[in-house]
């Protein structure tokens, strides 16, 4: 099920890793230029 998906969605393992090691990177140097409070509000969404 999971090799169907992933083939579906046109990306090998490593790819899709590399993917959301990128959206970690952009996530984390966005939090790092806000303010200590907004900063926690930006990690859990509250």
């Amino acid at each position: 099920m999971i090799r169907i998906e992933r083939r579906r969605n046109g990306l090998s393992e490593p790819e899709v890793r590399s993917v959301c090691n990128e959206n970690v990177r952009q996530k984390n140097h966005w939090l790092e230029l806000l303010p200590g409070e907004n900063r926690w509000k930006a990690l859990y969404g509250i």
